[in-house]
């Protein structure tokens, strides 16, 4: 492959990527550490669950909000600062571990502010998801999109397992107030690296809009066009009803008893599973009979959660993850990429938002659900019981939606291919 050729070849892609990797590499050192710190101070699954509650409010209640906002804001601008937000909410976290190591807070005061802390994170993710989503794309032609995506989720995938795996090693061989401080440390760099990032203004619209009709165009845009309500659709669901990460903390201290490193390994798994695809896809995309794949990927991907959740042995789980991770690797670069071919720039922020607001229910919300359900009916019943949930329901949607168990992306992209 001729590297001039593909979306790595321009240059402000590649620094895109790599502040973003930067970026995506301290969040989820950080996501690991809060989730071994809160289980750690607590022996609760409920206490998980609540991290997710905590960032899903704010994710999913400003969203929309959030949306039209950077549809009309300059892209790169709000990325730094929502960055440099993200930065200083990290030197907060670190200087609180500190105290409570210290013994200078007691528990509850730590795990409030912990919760706080989560809380600010998730105000945060509001308006990042669509700014993301929204300003990439300006930086490659349109003939690169599909390859853009995947080469993106692969990147992040790419910082999803090398984070977990730091801030557990961290945590095992330091102290847990060492892996708050190695986000404090790297946020800075890649906060330099945006300032390299071309600008990206918003399109201009001469039409008046109000706030709620800017944020109901996003919302009717979306739930008009079935293949993109449809791929939503089956993030939500699978990741509401399947999700594990929440709980994998749980799984590696009372099932498994492999401690924070093997927590980290489990916790990493399902991102080396889905970087392998992605690294595949970026090179070979999927463009024929996409929607049966995606499905399939999907169903499979909770039979993958199912024997996850049935497994005793360390190995068997970790593989199970890694394959979960591979099938829904191959899902997010298809729904990346229907919502990138078939949105208008013009609200390319809002219908990222409502991106933003399926992918925040899924996962935040997820994990509240597997949380509650744990403490309810016990852990591994609550995994098996939402797995063959996901397995029923994307058989619902595959039924009911053959706009998008038809789709191709090939019938996307001939037209684009042959002008440029």
């Amino acid at each position: 492959m001729n590297f001039k050729r593909s979306p790595l070849g321009q240059t402000q892609f590649r620094n895109f990527i790599s502040a973003r990797f930067l970026f995506t590499l301290s969040m989820q050192i950080q996501f690991v550490s809060i989730a071994w710190f809160v289980y750690q101070l607590t022996k609760d699954p409920m206490a998980l669950g609540f991290i997710g509650l905590f960032e899903a409010i704010p994710a999913i209640s400003l969203s929309l909000l959030a949306g039209q906002w950077v549809d009309k804001l300059e892209k790169k601008s709000t990325f730094i600062v929502l960055t440099s937000i993200f930065w200083i909410v990290s030197v907060v976290a670190f200087g609180l571990v500190y105290a409570y190591s210290n013994n200078y807070i007691s528990t509850e005061v730590c795990l409030k502010c912990i919760y706080c802390i989560v809380f600010l994170n998730g105000i945060k993710r509001s308006m990042l998801a669509p700014t993301i989503g929204a300003y990439w794309p300006s930086l490659v032609s349109k003939i690169w999109v599909p390859k853009a995506s995947a080469t993106n989720s692969m990147f992040w995938q790419l910082a999803a397992i090398i984070g977990p795996i730091v801030g557990s090693y961290l945590i095992a061989k330091y102290a847990i107030v060492v892996a708050f401080l190695s986000v404090v440390l790297l946020m800075p760099i890649a906060i330099i690296l945006l300032f390299k990032l071309p600008r990206a203004y918003p399109v201009r619209v001469v039409k008046y809009e109000s706030v709620q009709r800017r944020i109901v165009e996003g919302l009717q845009f979306v739930y008009t066009n079935k293949i993109m309500l449809g791929a939503m659709s089956l993030d939500l669901f699978s990741v509401f009803f399947a999700g594990v990460e929440a709980m994998i903390p749980v799984f590696a201290e009372e099932i498994l008893k492999v401690g924070p490193t093997g927590f980290g390994w489990l916790r990493a798994a399902p991102s080396l599973g889905s970087f392998l695809i992605l690294s595949y896809l970026a090179f070979v995309p999927s463009n024929t009979k996409t929607g049966k794949k995606l499905l399939f990927c999907v169903i499979a991907f909770g039979v993958s959660t199912l024997v996850f959740g049935l497994s005793n042995s360390f190995f068997l789980s970790f593989i199970m993850l890694f394959l979960s991770g591979i099938f829904d690797g191959f899902s997010v670069v298809v729904r990346g990429t229907i919502n990138q071919l078939l949105t208008p720039d013009h609200i390319r922020g809002r219908v990222s938002a409502v991106n933003s607001m399926f992918i925040s229910s899924s996962n935040e919300l997820g994990a509240v659900e597997s949380g509650f359900a744990a403490k309810t009916v016990g852990l591994v019943t609550s995994v098996v019981i939402g797995s063959c949930s996901t397995i029923v329901i994307v058989f619902g949607i595959a039924l009911s939606n053959p706009e998008l168990r038809n789709f191709e992306i090939a019938n996307f992209t001939k037209k684009t291919n042959k002008i440029e």
